[in-house]
């Protein structure tokens, strides 16, 4: 009888053990709401997602800067495209920056940069240096072109419907395209239309056109032993104003070198951008509580000083 109730009581034992483990294997309800891997408790419901990077708004530039040509060099596109780079990676931008280019070069820069563009965001080209146009249409003078007729410009220079057809393939958001590049056609005199300067552009849509000076009109290269053409030395002067919107900032720059050259040069743009931009947003600013003057005390024990009088001791 002992020995049957001994065996009972073993069986038992053990029936609890077996249960006991096959608990803790499990996890409780409890244990379930923390996250074990973690410092930190997760709580009942909730739950935990890891940050996801904000994906902010690229910005991509490409500037080129063509001064080493061989029949009219220039003075300071080389400067200009400098500058406007070093602001541009100020502003947040992402650079190509080219200077001195070959057709070929030129039209491989504009590739490369239509690929970022297509990334989305914002693109922006600037060009200093020669340019013109033939039959209304905009070209681009390499340094190395060898233009000796009005007929070999489309062959040797980069027409400016390329680059636009690449922004709007791009499919972003806003491309911005600044051109100085109205300076003097040094290949006029071989050329019969004489036409001056740039013809205007349909821009695509959500792009904006900026020309250093009106349609078929020259822009200065700037004053000799200055550094900048004069159009950028006045774009370079507004762009990294906080909140200012970009037409704003292209009025003011027009209107900047319109008294600059008794209105002789007329900065102009053409644009269809469908939005709002902002090299440099408005900075907040923080309005902190007005803090009123504490009103002086009455009490003579207030402040106590050597000079108070006696009863303020003992008090």
């Amino acid at each position: 009888m002992l020995k049957n109730i001994v065996l009972i009581s073993l069986l038992l034992l053990l029936q609890a053990c077996i249960t006991s483990n096959s608990f803790a294997t499990e996890k409780s309800p409890l244990a379930r709401t923390f996250d074990i891997n973690s410092e930190t408790p997760k709580p009942r419901g909730v739950t935990r997602f890891k940050n996801e990077r904000r994906n902010e708004e690229g910005r991509y530039a490409l500037v080129i800067g063509n001064a080493s040509y061989k029949n009219s060099p220039l003075d300071n596109p080389v400067n200009d495209v400098r500058d406007i780079a070093t602001s541009l990676r100020r502003l947040g931008f992402h650079v190509i920056q080219k200077e001195n280019l070959s057709r070929k070069d030129m039209g491989d820069s504009i590739r490369e940069f239509g690929d970022l563009i297509a990334k989305g965001g914002v693109g922006l080209f600037y060009y200093a240096g020669h340019g013109m146009q033939v039959n209304g249409k905009n070209y681009l003078i390499p340094v190395n072109a060898n233009i000796q007729h009005e007929d070999e410009v489309a062959y040797e220079s980069v027409n400016v419907d390329r680059l636009l057809a690449k922004l709007d393939s791009a499919g972003n958001r806003l491309n911005i395209v600044i051109l100085d590049a109205c300076r003097n056609n040094p290949f006029a005199r071989s050329f019969r239309s004489g036409s001056r300067g740039l013809a205007r552009m349909n821009a695509p849509v959500g792009t904006l056109i900026a020309y250093a000076t009106s349609p078929n009109s020259v822009a200065s290269d700037g004053k000799r032993g200055e550094r900048n053409g004069l159009y950028t030395k006045y774009l370079l002067a507004n762009m990294e104003i906080p909140g200012v919107e970009i037409g704003k900032m292209f009025r003011k720059v027009r209107r900047a070198v319109r008294i600059a050259t008794n209105k002789a040069q007329i900065p102009w743009e053409n644009s269809s951008m469908e939005g709002d931009f902002y090299f440099v947003a408005q900075t907040t600013v923080v309005n902190q509580p007005v803090v009123k003057p504490k009103e002086p005390s009455t009490n003579p024990c207030d402040p106590l000083t050597d000079r108070s009088p006696v009863h303020c001791l003992f008090k």
